[in-house]
Formats: C-alpha cells, sequence, structure tokens
C-alpha cells in the first residue's frame, strides 16, 4: 500500500510494517555464514532487541557501532570493549572526547549511583578535562557523597591541587 510492505497488518504505517502479537522474538535476521551474527528485534516480554556477535567476534569486529556520518558514538567491539566516542577501545569501558567537542564546564564522564529514599543518598564520580573560564581552573577529578554535585568529598583540580572536604584546594 503506498510503496510500504506490512507483514501481520494490511495497513502498513512504514516502509517495513511487521506486526504481530507474539510473547518470542518478533523479528530475527541471521548470517548463516560461518561466524556470521544474528539480530533479534522486538520480543513480547519486553525486551528490545539482542544481538548475537557471532563466533568471530574479536578486536577487528564489532557487535554494535551506533555512529553519524561515519563517526562512531557508541560502539561495542567483539571481544566485548565498549566506546563512547571512539571505535577502538583499548579497555573494557573508554570514553573519549575531543577537545573541539568538549563543553567548557562541562564535565566529560558523570557516574552516578543513586539512593533508595532521598534525593541525597548516593554518589557521583566526576572526571573532566576542560579548564574553565578566565582563571578558573575547572577540576579534573571529584568524588561526591551525595547525587546533587555541591560538595565533594575529594577534589583534583588541573593545577595538581588536591582537597578533601573542599571544594577549592589551594596546594
Amino acid at each position: 500500500s503506498g510503496g510500504y510492505v506490512g507483514i501481520g497488518t494490511t495497513i502498513p504505517g512504514y516502509s517495513f510494517h511487521v506486526k504481530k502479537d507474539d510473547v518470542g522474538w518478533l523479528a530475527k535476521f541471521q548470517n548463516i555464514n560461518a561466524g556470521g551474527a544474528s539480530v533479534y528485534l522486538a520480543h513480547g516480554g519486553g525486551y528490545g532487541s539482542y544481538i548475537d556477535a557471532g563466533t568471530d567476534a574479536s578486536t577487528s569486529t564489532y557487535a554494535l557501532n551506533v555512529n553519524k556520518a561515519g563517526t562512531s558514538y557508541f560502539y561495542v567491539r567483539g571481544d566485548g570493549n565498549v566506546g563512547i566516542g571512539t571505535a577502538s577501545p583499548g579497555a573494557k569501558l573508554e570514553v573519549t572526547q575531543t577537545q573541539a567537542n568538549q563543553v567548557a564546564n562541562t564535565p566529560l564522564v558523570n557516574l552516578i549511583v543513586t539512593g533508595t529514599a532521598a534525593a541525597t543518598k548516593g554518589a557521583i564520580l566526576h572526571l573532566s578535562t576542560t579548564r574553565g573560564t578566565g582563571t578558573d581552573d575547572t577540576d579534573l577529578f571529584r568524588v561526591f557523597g551525595d547525587t546533587s554535585g555541591t560538595s565533594p568529598f575529594f577534589t583534583i583540580r588541573n593545577t595538581g591541587s588536591v582537597g578533601i572536604g573542599t571544594t577549592t584546594p589551594g596546594a
């Protein structure tokens, strides 16, 4: 209908529209070549997608590559290493940001662990590589004891100053 193809529907709303009430996987794309990968989509039990990288998974293959115009934003290598901002992660998790794309006074990474009761429970690990505006030295590394991000337990500034319990270490 109108150039659209429908499976399980007589009124497809997309170029390729599959519709079925099923408790299992709705679609499977499988390459049966030796070492080939498989992708499963839309499980009736609430799973979105599953990617099997195949038996040839290695440092030179990938299971998932989310990119824009050839630049990888999120990359899961065949050996399990994950890259954000890089297609060649050298560790289990590698986050890379070019200086041209880094926003001043914005952390490169925030790892936030939230608590179960109040907003003050939990912790933040904050990593940054930026330099602030003017003479302000931006923090390279901070550990917070709550999720507000205002009272760090430990701070290392890009000047080399280290502080415990202060936001402005002097030496």
